[in-house]
Formats: structure tokens, sequence, C-alpha cells
């Protein structure tokens, strides 16, 4: 900086101290602005990538909007996970479900599992799902419907039209499972 125009230093150095002075503050605000507004993004914007682990479909997710792609994708992952079981995989499978389920929730769901594991333990069964449609237009609710079938060893018991009622919630991004519930199979 040139400061010429005036006549004597002493004018040079008040108007270098005054420049320096109001640049200093016109940062300071800036940062303050800047930090505040990075705070208030990370806390309303997160993205949080859960299952399904293979997409085949394009999906976005906006705070606590899912598009209809995601939800049809984690209703079939959460249908093939909860429906497909054997006695060998039936923890395993369960358990993936587990972690999606929300907290307020978490005892009730777990405890409904558990059941449906024991029962399929206890009776040595294998159990089938094909899914035909997945109705996700209803708010907070993905409806999977389909057949399923079970085996006890290679002889088929049964065979019936069922659906998955999955009540869903979304925070920043991130789905909860509210509540699982699955009609026409009397256990």
């Amino acid at each position: 900086m040139d400061f010429k125009i005036f006549n004597n230093m002493k004018d040079n150095i008040l108007s270098q101290n005054a420049l320096l002075k109001f640049s200093m503050i016109l940062l300071t605000v800036s940062n303050i602005y800047l930090v505040n507004q990075v705070i208030t993004n990370s806390n309303s914007k997160k993205t949080v990538f859960l299952p399904p682990q293979n997409t085949y479909k394009e999906f976005w997710v906006s705070g606590d909007v899912v598009s209809e792609s995601y939800k049809e994708m984690i209703g079939n992952f959460i249908a093939h996970n909860l429906l497909n079981v054997s006695v060998n995989n039936a923890n395993v499978l369960v358990s993936n479900i587990i972690p999606l389920v929300h907290s307020s929730t978490y005892k009730t769901v777990r405890v409904e599992l558990k059941k449906m594991v024991n029962y399929i333990i206890s009776n040595d069964i294998s159990r089938s799902f094909h899914i035909s449609t997945i109705n996700t237009h209803m708010k907070n609710k993905i409806v999977v419907n389909g057949s399923i079938s079970d085996f006890i060893t290679t002889k088929l018991l049964r065979t019936k039209d069922v659906n998955l009622e999955i009540d869903y919630e979304v925070k920043y991004g991130q789905f909860y499972i509210i509540n699982l519930k699955l009609n026409g199979l009397t256990e």
C-alpha cells in the first residue's frame, strides 16, 4: 500500500492503522458468520448411508425425505433379511435389522423378532419369501407383499400370501424402523 497522498508521515501511519483495524473487524465478522453456517449445516443436513448395501437404483436423501427408490430398496432389504431365513442364519439376518430399529420401540421390536427366531429354530423351519409388490406411497409406511413358503427339511409345510408392514421414520437422513408387522401368517 502506498499512501503518498498524505503530506506527513503521521497521517500516513494513522490511515494505514485505520484500514488495518477495519479489515480485521471485517475478517472477524466474516469468520464468525462462516463458523455459524458450518455448525448449522452440519447439524441439520447429515448424510447417512444405511442399508441396503447393494444398491440397484438411483436414490436421494434430503433431510427427512427419501426417494421412492430408496424406500423400495430398504423394503426389499428388510423383507429379505427378515423372511428369507433358516435355522442356521436366523440370528445373523435378524441382527442386520436390529441396528435400524428406533430406540423408542427397540425393546418391543426386538422381543417380536426374538419370538420369530425362536419359532424358526425350535421347529427347524426354513423360510423363503418371494416379493410381488412393494408399496411405498403411504406416509412413513412401506408395505411389502409376497408369498412365503415354509419348509421342514425338504418338505413344503405351507405357502401363504403375506404382507410385511414397515413403519419408519427418517431423521437427518437416517432411516429408523418404528414397527414391523407381518400380516397373513399365523405361527
